[in-house]
Formats: C-alpha cells, sequence, structure tokens
C-alpha cells in the first residue's frame, strides 16, 4: 500500500476519533448540565416581570359580554414578593392589559384592564435546572371600556376571586431565571361607574380571563442553599 493512502487512512482515523470523543463529551455535558442541581434563593426578595396574551370570557352584567368590549390582547405584569423558602414565595403582584377594540369599533384605543392582589407560588424543584411551579392568588380586577366617540369611559370592576397559573423557571443564574407561564383566573364584576356614576343594573355571571407568555425571575439578597442531601454529603 502506498504511503500517501496509509497517511490519509491514518488522518481519517484520527479526525473520527476525535469527532466521536467530542460528540460524547457534549453529550455527557448536555446531561449534566439539565440533571445537575443547583442553588435556590432563600430569605431573599424577589421580583418577577411578565408579559404575554391575555383574554377574557364572559358576561359582565345581563346581555353584555366581554367579547363586546375587548377583544384579546397583551399583558405585562410585576411581582414583588420574599422567598420565604426554596420552595415558597408570597409576594404582591399587579397587571395592565392593554385589549384589542371590539369588531364595531374602527378607531383605537378598545379597553384596558389592571389587576392587583396577593399571591402565593410554590416552587416543586427548586434544586433542579428546570424548576416546575404553581402559583394561586385572589386580587380585584378593573376592565375600562375606552369610546373614543363618547365623552365617558365606562369603569367595570370586581373581585379576583381565584387566579392560578403554572410555569417553570430554568434557572440560567444563581439569582436570575426565565421561563413561561400559562393561567386564568375568575373574576365576578361587582358594579361599573360611568363618569362617577356607579351603575348596578342586570343579572352578573362569572368572568374568566385566561393568558399565557413569558416570565423573568430576579432574586435579591437573603441566601442560596443546595439541596438537602448534597448538604449532608459535604459536612
Amino acid at each position: 500500500m502506498k504511503p500517501v493512502v496509509l497517511i490519509a487512512l491514518a488522518a481519517t482515523a484520527v479526525v473520527g476519533a476525535v469527532a466521536s470523543s467530542a460528540s460524547a463529551q457534549t453529550q455527557d455535558y448536555e446531561e449534566s448540565y439539565t440533571k445537575r442541581s443547583v442553588r435556590a434563593p432563600r430569605d431573599a426578595f424577589e421580583m418577577t416581570l411578565s408579559s404575554g396574551y391575555t383574554q377574557g370570557f364572559g358576561d359582565i352584567a345581563g346581555n353584555n359580554r366581554i367579547g363586546d368590549i375587548a377583544e384579546p390582547g397583551y399583558g405585562v405584569g410585576l411581582g414583588l414578593g420574599f422567598r420565604v423558602l426554596p420552595h415558597l414565595t408570597v409576594g404582591l403582584v399587579g397587571h395592565y392589559q392593554e385589549f384589542s377594540p371590539r369588531g364595531d369599533l374602527n378607531e383605537e384605543p378598545g379597553a384596558r384592564g389592571v389587576a392587583t392582589g396577593v399571591e402565593g407560588t410554590y416552587h416543586f424543584t427548586p434544586y433542579d435546572r428546570f424548576d416546575l411551579w404553581l402559583l394561586g392568588g385572589i386580587g380585584y380586577r378593573f376592565l375600562w371600556d375606552v369610546r373614543p366617540n363618547e365623552p365617558n369611559n365606562t369603569l367595570h370592576h370586581g373581585v379576583q376571586i381565584a387566579r392560578l397559573q403554572v410555569g417553570f423557571d430554568w434557572r440560567l443564574a444563581r439569582r436570575f431565571a426565565l421561563g413561561p407561564f400559562v393561567g386564568a383566573d375568575a373574576t365576578a364584576f361587582l358594579g361599573e361607574d360611568d363618569n362617577s356614576i356607579r351603575g348596578t343594573g342586570g343579572d352578573r355571571g362569572l368572568n374568566n380571563f385566561v393568558y399565557g407568555g413569558l416570565q423573568a425571575r430576579f432574586d435579591i439578597g437573603g441566601r442560596t442553599e443546595g439541596p438537602y442531601k448534597a448538604a449532608i454529603g459535604s459536612r
């Protein structure tokens, strides 16, 4: 066999071995990255920022439906809380929504909403890279029916009886996480104010708002701790 052919075969074998080794190392790194335990915050001030899709369903009063006031839109949220334990956060939250105009309105805007309340979040896997969480809360909701061609806007307001969200945090840094969420709430509108005149006509039903998007979580102060088993093993 010619030397050139031998050299070519040897070079091919070396390249193949290097590529195989690099692929194995990459696979091991990806597996260790997702399965590696992370430190979770505790006794820390926590802030969340969220944004995404939102839409309402149901009757506000009588035949006055949310769909007659507002089409689907987008919302942004700000939460301020305290990470009591790696598994538990409690805090306050505020959401602002900007809804698309109704189909019979050609001028902006259509409707705006604000919801505020208290909430608690339970983290199922705070020591994992991907932390599944469930949030529950109550609050109060405001919904403004903005009519460009009329002098007065109508404010609908009521109790947010329950709110549930589920999502997961992708822990990108010790004090920062990012991830998707979906949620829904149940609201009972109690009345409306039109130019400071309260209206209460019509039977009122239970209304629902659904939403989904992306949330960023920031932890400030406090401390971080590893999983219990890791702590025992390090003693």
